[in-house]
């Protein structure tokens, strides 16, 4: 019978923590081997869109209080647009979960945290495969609870 595996941190900032056992987001946790794809979404269509419409909406001035509320939404919309350009998702059981999102600044620590997952599900691959893999007792019972919830 092999030993529990021990965990290896790959990824720790914030209240993010990716391990080559499990992932850890916003007071939850999913195990790695049940994370069978990450990927990242780039609104780029959507910020073009709010750009342009914020460049227009200069043409409003002429109408005076309405053309300032017309620029006044349109710079609200377009700093939403930006701090959320960027988002993570990962799918556990053909369920797509978003995980965290990002402004244009913020894309490194985007991509960082879908580096240290890929890693970890290629680690947790490769334990799968040689039969090294078991389960700490701490994570058997988060996983109970889990079903428990559902």
């Amino acid at each position: 019978m092999p030993t529990p595996t021990k965990e290896k941190i790959y990824f720790e900032e914030y209240n993010v923590k990716v391990t080559n056992l499990r992932f850890c987001f916003h007071n939850d946790t999913i195990p790695i081997d049940q994370i069978t794809a990450t990927y990242v979404h780039h609104r780029v269509l959507r910020l073009t869109l709010t750009v342009f419409g914020f460049i227009g909406s200069f043409f409003t001035l002429i109408y005076g209080h309405i053309g300032l509320l017309i620029i006044t939404s349109f710079f609200i919309w377009l700093f939403y647009e930006y701090t959320h350009y960027v988002s993570l998702y990962i799918t556990v059981k053909d369920k797509n979960l978003k995980v965290k999102n990002g402004s244009i600044a913020g894309c490194r620590f985007i991509y960082n945290i879908e580096d240290a997952l890929m890693l970890a599900m290629e680690e947790s691959q490769k334990l799968m495969e040689t039969g090294d893999f078991e389960y700490t007792d701490s994570m058997k019972f988060s996983l109970k609870m889990k079903e428990l919830e559902s």
